[in-house]
C-alpha cells in the first residue's frame, strides 16, 4: 500500500476525513447548545440532516457511478462534502446550518462507494482483508485522536474554531484526492512488487 500511488493518498485523505467527521459530531451539539439557545432538538435535526444527505448520496452514487470514473467522481464529491462545512464556522441561521450539513452529507454519500471500490480493486485479493483491516484501523485511530482534541477545544474556544478545523481537514482531504484524480490512476502495483 505504501507504494501504490492511489492507495497511499486515499488512506491519508480518509485519515483526515475521519478525524473531521468525529470532531464535527462532537461540535454539532455544542453549536446547538451555545449558538442556538440550548436546542437539543435542533442538534438532532442537524446531525440527521448530515445523515439523510449521506443516505441520499449513496442512492445517487449507485445511479451514476457506472457512468463516471470512480476516482474523479469521488474527488468531486469530496469537494462537495468539504465546501459547505465552511459555513458552519460562521454560526449561520439554523436553516442554513441544516442545509450545509445536508449538502456535506450528500457529498459524503456520493464519494464513499466509488472510492471504496477503487481501494478494493487496487489491493490484490490474497492480501486484501489484511491490508484493508490495517488501513481502516489507522483511519479510525484519527477519530479517536480528533475526539481527544475536540472536547477540550470546544470547551475553551467554542464550536466556530472547531468547525473551521473540520472544514480545513475535509478540504485538505479533498485536495489530496483531487490531485490524484487529476493525475489519473496508474495501474496498481503488482503483488510481487509489493513484497520487495
Amino acid at each position: 500500500m505504501r507504494r501504490d500511488a492511489v492507495l497511499r493518498p486515499l488512506t491519508v485523505a480518509q485519515f483526515l476525513s475521519q478525524a473531521a467527521f468525529m470532531a464535527m459530531n462532537a461540535a454539532v451539539p455544542v453549536l446547538a447548545f451555545t449558538v442556538y439557545g440550548r436546542d437539543a432538538a435542533l442538534a438532532g435535526v442537524l446531525l440527521g440532516a448530515w445523515g439523510g444527505g449521506a443516505m441520499l448520496g449513496g442512492i445517487v452514487a449507485f445511479r451514476i457511478v457506472d457512468a463516471h470514473d470512480p476516482l474523479r467522481l469521488g474527488a468531486l464529491a469530496w469537494a462537495l462534502q468539504a465546501a459547505p462545512l465552511w459555513v458552519l464556522a460562521a454560526g449561520p441561521a439554523p436553516a442554513v446550518a441544516v442545509a450545509a450539513l445536508a449538502l456535506s452529507g450528500l457529498g459524503n454519500g456520493i464519494r464513499v462507494p466509488p472510492l471504496f471500490g477503487v481501494m478494493t480493486i487496487r489491493i490484490p485479493a490474497p492480501v486484501r482483508a489484511g491490508t484493508m483491516t490495517v488501513s481502516y484501523s489507522f483511519v479510525f485511530a484519527s477519530g479517536f485522536l480528533a475526539l481527544l482534541a475536540a472536547g477540550p477545544l470546544l470547551d475553551r474556544v467554542g464550536a466556530a474554531p472547531v468547525f473551521a478545523a473540520v472544514a480545513t481537514a475535509q478540504t485538505l482531504a479533498a485536495l489530496v484526492v483531487g490531485r490524484v484524480a487529476l493525475r489519473g490512476a496508474p495501474p496498481p502495483v503488482a503483488l510481487a512488487q509489493r513484497s520487495t
